[in-house]
């Protein structure tokens, strides 16, 4: 059976983050998928953990052989209780990002404005997404993550 694109996309954001945690100082966790549980695991936070400069950060992943941007599909990909963890996860201290991949390539979005629109109702602001194209490792470099009680900056993948 053929492997469907968007568990291509999971898997290689896996791959990415288990590489790079190999030699840096990254904690790494990949949250079991009810999907592929077949619904015998109660619904998980995210797609994925990483832990960063002590700052964890929740990544949920979604994928569009159709469309070109989460801006187009976020209320009819994105369910409610993705983002009551991710409300959840931010008021706790950790950040929140949603990876997608679509027609035009990749963008990162800040979890924290995920959260805000649906909370308001309102649509995306395609100004505030995080990044946008380039490869599956570029989505990641240098994302800045804000980090309470800290004197300084840091960013995913220095």
């Amino acid at each position: 059976m053929a492997v469907p694109e968007w568990k291509k996309f999971e898997d290689a954001v896996q791959k990415l983050f288990e590489t790079r945690a190999e030699t840096e100082r990254l904690i790494y966790h990949r949250f079991y998928d009810t999907h592929s549980a077949q619904g015998f695991l109660p619904a998980q936070p995210g797609d994925h953990l990483v832990i960063w400069h002590g700052v964890p950060v929740l990544i949920e992943t979604k994928y569009s052989s159709r469309l070109s941007s989460l801006y187009s599909c976020f209320s009819e990909m994105v369910k409610s209780h993705q983002i009551g963890s991710h409300r959840l996860w931010l008021r706790a201290g950790a950040q929140t990002m949603i990876a997608f991949k679509g027609t035009d390539g990749y963008e990162l979005w800040d979890g924290a404005h995920c959260v805000e629109c649906r909370s308001e109702g309102k649509r995306l602001n395609k100004d505030t997404r995080l990044k946008v194209g380039g490869s599956l490792p570029d989505l990641f470099r240098n994302v800045e993550i804000p980090c309470p009680n800290r004197y300084r900056k840091i960013y995913l993948f220095d």
